[in-house]
């Protein structure tokens, strides 16, 4: 009756631990995530898409936890600047995929780069939002 009792406890203990974590982790207010710039200006040098227009270009496309925001820089027909503005997601999960996409975007100027395993509804509206900003600069998505 007693080892019935005593493991009756610890599972109850268990389980309220269990649901306090589980609750906690959606409750994180985001970082903020730096913006990522073109890591070596000389990497690009004599590469131009005359299909992208100069400008500042942003796009909002859903996430996982809600809306992610991102703004795209082109200047001289390349993307210089790939940098998310706004989320709302669970910084746990999703910090990966708010660093290496930018990064990627940047480093093969173009949005077809590959989902973050883990973060992937974070990832598509990130790889979403390179393609829309990639179109409003008068680009194909299709062919960056």
């Amino acid at each position: 009756m007693k080892k019935r009792r005593r493991l009756i406890l610890l599972l109850g203990t268990f389980a309220i631990a269990l649901m306090i974590l589980v609750t906690n982790l959606g409750n994180e207010k985001p970082q903020d995530v730096v913006a990522t710039e073109v890591p070596d200006p000389n990497y690009y040098e004599g590469y131009t898409n005359d299909d992208l227009k100069d400008g500042v270009y942003t796009s909002t496309n859903p996430g996982f936890v809600g809306n992610i925001t991102v703004e795209m820089t082109v200047e001289n027909g390349r993307i210089i600047s790939f940098k998310i503005l706004e989320h709302n997601e669970t910084s746990q999960i999703s910090k990966r995929a708010m660093t290496d996409l930018p990064y990627k975007v940047l480093q093969d100027q173009s949005a077809k780069v590959d989902a973050v395993s883990g973060a992937t509804s974070t990832s598509k509206g990130i790889i979403q939002g390179a393609r829309d900003c990639i179109r409003q600069a008068g680009g194909n998505p299709d062919d960056y």
